[in-house]
């Protein structure tokens, strides 16, 4: 398995200390659940801190290839 420090690499890794899936280390983020009604489960997404080092190894910001769109879930 690859590392996830390449970003866009859709993989996940398997060593580090993190709490993240495939134990990875993750960026300090914020999870916001949207519910409304009429929806069956809550809009899950995170908001990242801009500057953040972690940012760049982040495995779930490293599953957007786009860098303009992860502009949008950092505050």
């Amino acid at each position: 398995m690859r590392g996830a420090s390449r970003r866009g690499s859709g993989s996940s890794c398997t060593g580090g200390g993190g709490a993240g899936a495939g134990q990875c280390p993750q960026a300090p983020h914020i999870v916001i659940a949207i519910k409304a009604r009429g929806l069956m489960q809550a809009l899950m997404t995170r908001a990242y801190f801009a500057g953040e080092a972690l940012n760049a190894t982040d495995p779930v910001l490293g599953l957007i290839k786009d860098p303009t769109r992860c502009a949008t879930l950092t505050a």
